[in-house]
């Protein structure tokens, strides 16, 4: 079965401006990190926490964004019905982006649940201003106001994708 031209136009337009879109948003996620007050304390409490809860942390988060996505891919025959398609592809791809914020909020909270993962954090946001849980997750929901709700945004437009 061959794929039609315009679905493969159509996949490759929406990776292309996906790509720029993403390029430009670390651009300024960088320059900000380099040029502010509060990009380098996060930068510092970063040094001073415990390797070991940076590992739990990232595993964590790697988990649940595991988990969240293929929680969307179970989704996919509830609101695609048929043969996949672009719709499908891009339905996919969109969850790839949309579930990196809810992952690390989860990851935070877990975090913050479990007593010695908390302390070595309170021990690395010593001396620091900006840095805290509280901070932490906001600056996720707006990474989610700017990267999430457009993904899930365009993969709700793919069900109403015509074809």
């Amino acid at each position: 079965m061959a794929i039609p031209v315009a679905d493969i136009a159509r996949t490759a337009a929406v990776f292309a401006l996906t790509g720029v879109i993403v390029r430009w948003l670390m651009g300024r996620y960088l320059a900000w990190r380099r040029r502010s007050q509060n990009g380098r304390e996060w930068q510092d409490y970063k040094g001073k926490l415990a390797g070991w809860v940076k590992t739990v942390e990232m595993l964590t988060a790697l988990a649940f964004y595991i988990a969240l996505f293929f929680l969307w891919l179970g989704s996919i025959p509830l609101w695609h019905h048929g043969p996949g398609g672009t719709r499908v592809g891009i339905f996919i791809f969109a969850g790839l982006f949309g579930f990196v914020a809810p992952a690390l909020m989860l990851a935070n909270a877990v975090s913050y649940a479990i007593p010695p993962m908390r302390r070595a954090n309170f021990a690395a946001f010593e001396g620091l201003e900006t840095p805290s849980f509280a901070s932490a997750n906001l600056g996720l929901l707006k990474f989610g106001a700017f990267v999430t709700l457009p993904a899930l945004l365009v993969a709700a437009g793919t069900v109403f994708w015509p074809g």
